[in-house]
């Protein structure tokens, strides 16, 4: 789509659209889909670990025998791990979700800057 739209017989067909043209450019596309992933993917994370499996608090779930059946003592006891690190760990989607904001508001920004850097040359 990105070779396809980078046509200028494309470009001025998509801008027939008028302010819906936006919508149709190949990086529109690939923020709503990269953005629907990173949204669906922390919302598993938030129902999942943070809220059903309650991992953010200490790791009782771990210590159950069937937790994850077949391992071995040796596998059993490396699963646990230090407090702030189960912290950090679960705290590091936020993190991915607030720079995900970030790139999307500054791609948004330079594609903004580009559309009026256009309209003041008088390219259409």
């Amino acid at each position: 789509w990105r070779w396809f739209t980078s046509w200028q017989l494309v470009q001025r067909c998509l801008h027939i659209c008028g302010p819906l043209a936006g919508l149709f450019q190949w990086y529109t596309i690939l923020f709503i889909g990269l953005g629907s992933l990173l949204i669906r993917t922390f919302y598993d994370i938030v129902v999942f670990e943070y809220l059903k499996y309650d991992f953010l608090n200490a790791g009782e779930f771990i210590d159950e025998p069937d937790f994850i059946p077949g391992l071995s003592p040796e596998e059993h006891a490396a699963l646990h791990i230090s407090p702030w690190l189960r912290i950090f760990a679960l705290g590091a989607p936020v993190a991915g979700v607030l720079a995900g904001v970030v790139i999307t508001q500054h791609v948004s920004a330079l594609v903004m800057a580009g559309v009026r850097r256009k309209k003041m040359s008088g390219d259409r």
